[in-house]
């Protein structure tokens, strides 16, 4: 494994390429590293060290390590790829929640501003993120929101969106915005029936980029509401916080401060596309 190089990013706003360009190489040998070559900087931007990459593939054995140790064999290498990815970023949270808010959010971006969905497993945050990203929404990261403690900006932080049928239908190339690989079957039981959708560069921001967080959808897996509804800001505060990963006094102010910032809405479960068109009316204005 080469070791990863120490890439700062460039400061500045930058548009996103037109391009649907992929992350992944061709070649089978390159995936895991070329990967995580780009991943790494939307890591370091947000204050961890450079460091090399702690999973392996070998494809002699058809086996993917981490650590050195035997986490899968899988005779597909885009399997094992799309197992390293969320074992790579899942430690990348661990650190990160202990200098910034880390939500269970999916995140995207709109006008220089971020959104974030929130909600419990199985609510659509998934779903409604790929949704909104063939609306034209920049991603910003799925599973886990970065925000950061002094400024409450969102960062880009791309991990992988984990769509089911019939989303990951939608996801398949050849124009999909995403770069679609299947989960190892012996993967984790919430993934089975999973696809891993990696994005492609054109539909995230550079790394270093971080953007104000102007609303927060709280996503209610009873269907029935056919409109957005406004949340009181007490209401707000306590669903953030209870979807942080680190809880503590320091944890609830930035909540606090982050729930007056943003608006606060909450949507019931409908067509994601209804879903989409609502927020994208709300984001407009």
């Amino acid at each position: 494994m080469e070791p990863m190089q120490d890439i700062r990013p460039a400061s500045g706003r930058q548009e996103a390429a037109p391009a649907q360009r992929s992350v992944l190489p061709r070649a089978p040998a390159r995936l895991l590293p070329d990967w995580y070559a780009w991943a790494g900087p939307y890591a370091w931007s947000a204050g961890l060290e450079p460091e090399t990459c702690p999973c392996r593939i070998v494809r002699k054995e058809r086996a993917l390590y981490l650590r050195g140790c035997l986490a899968h064999r899988n005779p597909q290498i885009e399997s094992l790829m799309a197992a390293a990815e969320w074992y790579v970023f899942s430690e990348w949270v661990d650190r990160l929640a202990a200098r910034h808010l880390v939500c269970h959010a999916a995140a995207l971006e709109r006008n220089g501003a971020a959104l974030l969905l929130m909600g419990k497993t199985g609510a659509g945050k998934s779903t409604l993120a790929f949704h909104l990203v063939r609306r034209g929404y920049r991603y910003l990261g799925d599973e886990f929101a970065v925000i950061r403690r002094d400024t409450l900006d969102a960062y880009a932080f791309p991990k992988a969106l984990c769509l089911k049928k019939p989303a990951a239908e939608l996801a398949a190339p050849p124009n999909s915005c995403f770069e679609i690989l299947p989960y190892p079957p012996d993967f984790a039981v919430r993934y089975k029936g999973a696809v891993c959708c990696l994005p492609r560069e054109s539909i995230v921001p550079p790394a270093g980029m971080r953007f104000p967080v102007r609303w927060v959808i709280q996503l209610d897996r009873e269907a029935g509401a056919q409109a957005l509804v406004s949340t009181p800001k007490w209401q707000a505060a306590m669903s953030i916080y209870e979807s942080s990963y680190r809880e503590g006094e320091e944890s609830f102010r930035v909540v606090a401060m982050l729930a007056r910032q943003a608006a606060f809405w909450t949507l019931g479960r409908t067509e994601p596309d209804r879903m989409a068109e609502r927020i994208a009316s709300l984001t407009r204005e």
